[in-house]
């Protein structure tokens, strides 16, 4: 996995610097993704993402989803570290919006309530 996320991912110090790079990454890519949660959180909405990025890209997913979407993931982050792709965290990314996107209309419906 490190050969995928980067030593730096997990690193001591400076503390989950790829982690923190990932998630202001995904901080620029969210608004785009979730338009509607976006509006319908406002100011909110980056603090969001970034505890919903804590929550799921620390551990890799690992206990938070089911195993079969779990090991599709992981087989997508191997295949990714392996083939030393130019951007082998891209199925993060991609599993994370999109696990994002599938949960907008209950968010956003839940947050216009508030």
């Amino acid at each position: 996995l490190t050969q995928t996320l980067g030593a730096r991912f997990f690193a001591e110090w400076p503390p989950l610097l790829g982690y923190h790079v990932c998630t202001s990454c995904l901080l620029d890519l969210a608004p785009e993704a979730c338009p509607s949660l976006a509006a319908a959180l406002g100011d909110e909405f980056d603090d969001v993402v970034a505890m919903l990025s804590c929550r799921y890209l620390v551990p890799c997913f690992v206990g938070l989803l089911p195993t079969g979407p779990l090991l599709s993931l992981w087989d997508e982050l191997f295949e990714a570290g392996e083939s030393r792709e130019a951007f082998p965290r891209r199925p993060l990314f991609r599993w994370f919006l999109g696990l994002l996107r599938h949960l907008e209309p209950g968010l956003a419906a839940a947050a216009s309530g508030l």
